[in-house]
């Protein structure tokens, strides 16, 4: 199933156990750039998402 997530709002998506879901979120309301969240309930009950989950930072040794 997929969902998309408004920009800058919060929400709460309440969905059945054992599934797996798709969540589209960005932070403007094009959809050409939404990243993607590819979770499964099965192991969960409740998941936080938050600003920045996905930023990934790059570190570089000298």
């Amino acid at each position: 199933m997929d969902i998309r997530i408004p920009p800058h709002l919060d929400c709460n998506v309440l969905v059945p156990v054992n599934a797996n879901y798709n969540l589209y979120f960005s932070n403007t309301p094009q959809s050409d750039d939404d990243e993607l969240l590819e979770i499964n309930t099965s192991a969960m009950k409740k998941i936080a998402l938050y600003p920045g989950l996905t930023n990934l930072s790059e570190t570089t040794k000298d």
